[in-house]
């Protein structure tokens, strides 16, 4: 009457049932996915912010200073004034050089596609000036130059602002 309980043996799922086999595989293979998708993103475009050509030398990188050396020498400032609606650049410069032409390079700090370049061209009254397209939204590091490439104004752009101060790279265009 008191017969013994027999004990099944658990039922065995399949390989494919197991968590901790997905688990075990979906790290690696997320791995694999963040890897493809940095190696997209960094051949995507262009990552350096500083266009300058530089030297490097028992692991210290050193830049050529002599234009920027040369509008320090020279006492160039100079104001960048923006008008957004019509997208024109103003440019005054003190002491203003008898130049009918200067190279304006916007780069936008982290998306080489927004960068661009604009031809001022020298006003009656002795400013420059420029009509530009619409920028990309963020900060733009400026570099003036002259066609001659021989000196080298510098200044940032933050948004919305409405002027930039440009100055020697040398120098905090403050003095």
């Amino acid at each position: 009457m008191n017969e013994p309980m027999s004990v099944q043996p658990d039922e065995v799922s399949p390989w494919y049932r197991s968590a901790m086999l997905w688990f075990a595989l979906a790290l690696p293979a997320a791995t694999v996915v963040a890897g493809v998708l940095t190696y997209r993103i960094a051949a995507a475009g262009s990552n350096d912010a500083d266009p300058d050509l530089v030297q490097r030398v028992a692991q210290v990188q050193t830049r050529d200073i002599t234009i920027d050396q040369r509008a320090s020498d020279m006492g160039l400032r100079g104001v960048l004034v923006l008008e957004h609606a019509g997208g024109h650049y103003r440019l005054r410069l003190t002491p203003a050089p008898k130049l009918a032409r200067l190279r304006l390079h916007l780069r936008h700090v982290t998306q080489a596609r927004g960068d661009q370049q604009l031809m001022l061209a020298q006003q009656s009254d002795g400013s420059w000036m420029a009509v530009a397209p619409p920028r990309q939204q963020g900060a733009y590091a400026l570099s003036l130059l002259p066609e001659a490439a021989d000196w080298r104004l510098v200044g940032v752009l933050d948004g919305d602002a409405e002027a930039v101060q440009l100055h020697p790279l040398l120098g905090t265009g403050h003095d």
